[in-house]
């Protein structure tokens, strides 16, 4: 947790040898009046996230910049990855993902966005995998609900890309 009510936030770094497993856990970079921090996470082997959640925030500046990387796997279940701002014109900060394997599942959220209250833009969004998996409702949205436009989503996949829908239960 990084806050900070009037300069800029600190950046948080996980760098992991093997994995990073994260279960329940809350990483927030906040400023009210000055950047968010960058939030970044790396590790050699695979990311886990079931039920977590990735802030990256501002009130009034720019929304700081959330970068996952592992060689082999990332998976996110119920969880959030958010950066953006709460009001004012700066922008939403942008959102990269590098892995060989990308499962998004139990409706899990990767945004880059800013409020009505905005009129920043939204972040710029870069997954590139071999394979991205999106599964039961997961999302990866990039949009303005203010005057701001929404940002670049690009996913450069070598093998496979893999949208499910909500729900596996079928005919």
């Amino acid at each position: 947790y990084s806050y900070s009510s009037s300069g800029n936030g600190c950046d948080i770094n996980l760098l992991a040898v093997n994995s990073i497993v994260l279960q329940q856990a809350n990483i927030l970079s906040y400023s009210s009046f000055g950047k968010s921090g960058n939030v970044n996470l790396f590790a050699n082997n695979s990311i886990q996230l079931p039920t977590s959640r990735i802030y990256s925030y501002s009130s009034f500046d720019k929304g700081g910049n959330i970068s996952l990387v592992a060689n082999n796997s990332i998976k996110l279940q119920r969880s959030i990855f958010d950066s953006g701002t709460i009001e004012g014109k700066e922008n939403a900060g942008d959102i990269s993902i590098q892995t060989s394997d990308l499962k998004l599942e139990e409706t899990s959220v990767i945004t880059a966005s800013t409020p009505s209250k905005s009129s920043g833009n939204g972040g710029t969004i870069k997954v590139n995998v071999e394979r991205l998996t999106i599964d039961e409702g997961s999302t990866i949205i990039s949009n303005s609900l203010g005057l701001g436009k929404g940002g670049d989503i690009t996913v450069n996949a070598t093998d496979v890309v893999e949208i499910l829908g909500f729900s596996r239960a079928g005919p």
